[in-house]
């Protein structure tokens, strides 16, 4: 069930300037084998500049190969890649792939379209104009700490309205850091009303028609949690030490949740709303404090793509603390199928995840989730099996963007090419306004917010380095959760004390 995109009448694409809805490049990291395997051609650029149309693409043992323009056989080492790019003359947009499919290959390439390092603070907050006022709804590219980690996100606007033609947005700083924005666009999309339109986090679209509560689900203690996941209500379930068996390891919950599943399914598209917490952000702050004065050294390894980003990439997705492997019962066991990605820890929607279940025997789907202790909050786990229905898709640029001092700095914000919009002080804002395409009769309208970019956290970087404890955090499976309980236990102790 993959999403599908239906060409836009040529009279919209006329209308307004803005509107882009034309040519577009599509790139995507060389280790999604689905996206690589089902193009035609890609262009590949190695780290030396050399681009190479390969026909047929196949990904296969850590190399992309396939036939030149001239038929003969091209094998290129996924080491050497720095990019491939997919270039579309329909209408369909621009797509920043990624994952965990195959985690040593992220290492060797695709550091923009890699998974980023855990928030420490935040990152901008989005405001989208309702009609009334201005409602936050977005925070976006969370985590990305330094250049070489900008990425891009997909995020569900549900309280944007059209203002006499137009789209408003308010993009601030709000704490104190550097926000560098690469690219800001909505996408506006036209839909039956009997669905809605979630992105994943790469960008693809999904129409989800009829999703379905969970029919059961229980936490490692066998207690029902159901009423906390069945809908989107604002009543979390949230991972907590709390109800711990004495004695027991509180490093990690488990959650089984099943869902029921229909006679055939092949695949089903998983509906989570997610959140990761504060406490997250603290653990992660504190890990870099350890660097002490190696702190500049370290981010400029990750920047270079060296050793210091391959053994950060490895503890990120290791210890899920800001992604959360979704594993699924079959009769070879459970096997992980899908990783959730966090929002929050202000603000988080709902993304999409399609995830293969032939293998699953019988009429349910049993879902299995380990989130790290007190790292977790979710308000909503549901499924989809319904097809994905025609969609009528516009990536809209801003006609204006007008930042605190009165510049227009629509430019910098129209592509992700490496030209910051820059936002360096608390307060700092930049207003957009994106010009309203004609709808498509007889369709409702959704939108989604495309961002990209980084931001530079301030942290200050003093003191001895703590080598051995951040050696310890990066190659060790558990010291992290070990680490940020017993931190949260001595201040429990000391708040206990004072009183």
């Amino acid at each position: 069930m993959h999403p599908t995109h239906r060409k836009v009448p040529a009279l919209v694409l006329a209308v307004v300037f803005f509107v882009a809805c034309s040519s577009t490049t599509i790139r995507f990291s060389p280790f999604e084998k689905p996206a690589i395997e089902s193009s035609p051609s890609v262009v590949v650029r190695t780290k030396d500049g050399v681009e190479t149309v390969v026909n047929r693409p196949r990904l296969a043992e850590g190399r992309i190969t396939g036939t030149s323009d001239k038929s003969k056989a091209v094998s290129i080492d996924a080491a050497t890649i720095e990019s491939v790019t997919v270039r579309k003359t329909d209408l369909t947009y621009a797509i920043l792939f990624g994952g965990l499919a195959a985690i040593e290959l992220v290492l060797a390439i695709g550091a923009k379209t890699a998974p980023s390092p855990p928030p420490v603070t935040s990152c901008p907050f989005v405001f989208t104009f309702d009609g009334t006022r201005f409602v936050l709804e977005a925070e976006p590219y969370g985590g990305a700490i330094c250049r070489a980690l900008e990425r891009t996100e997909w995020i569900p606007l549900e309280r944007l309205r059209d203002l006499q033609g137009s789209y408003r947005l308010r993009m601030t700083n709000e704490l104190q850091e550097i926000e560098h924005t690469d690219e800001v666009k909505i996408l506006a999309i036209d839909h039956p009303a009997e669905v809605r339109v979630l992105p994943d986090p790469f960008g693809r679209l999904y129409t989800i028609r009829a999703p379905l509560p969970p029919l059961r689900a229980v936490d490692g203690n066998n207690r029902d949690v159901r009423t906390a996941l069945e809908k989107r209500d604002g009543l979390f379930w949230e991972s907590s030490a709390a109800g711990h068996k004495p004695g027991a390891d509180c490093l990690r919950e488990e959650i089984v949740i099943e869902f029921p599943k229909p006679a055939g399914a092949r695949t089903a598209k998983l509906v989570a709303e997610a959140w990761t917490t504060l406490w997250g952000s603290q653990v992660a702050k504190s890990f870099l404090e350890y660097l002490g004065s190696d702190l500049p050294a370290f981010f400029r390894n990750v920047n270079a793509r060296g050793p210091a980003y391959a053994r950060l990439m490895k503890w990120y997705a290791r210890e899920e603390l800001y992604l959360l492997k979704v594993q699924v019962e079959t009769p070879a066991g459970w096997v992980p199928r899908t990783v959730i990605y966090g929002g929050g820890p202000y603000v988080a929607k709902e993304k999409a995840y399609l995830i293969n279940v032939s293998d699953v025997p019988g009429d349910r789907l049993k879902l299995r989730l380990k989130p790290p202790t007190g790292f977790w909050r979710l308000d909503s786990l549901a499924v989809d099996y319904s097809e994905d229905a025609p969609i009528f898709v516009c990536e809209i640029q801003a006609a204006a963007a007008i930042d605190g001092k009165g510049a227009d700095v629509r430019s910098l914000l129209v592509r992700t090419d490496g030209v910051f919009q820059d936002m360096p002080g608390r307060g700092d804002s930049v207003d957009l306004v994106f010009p309203a395409p004609p709808a498509v009769p007889g369709l409702e309208r959704s939108f989604i917010l495309k961002a990209s970019g980084w931001y530079d956290i301030r942290l200050r970087s003093a003191g001895e380095p703590r080598r051995d404890i951040v050696d310890r955090i990066l190659d060790e499976p558990g010291v992290t959760l070990r680490l940020a309980r017993e931190r949260s236990s001595k201040k429990e102790g000391s708040g206990r004390d004072a009183h």
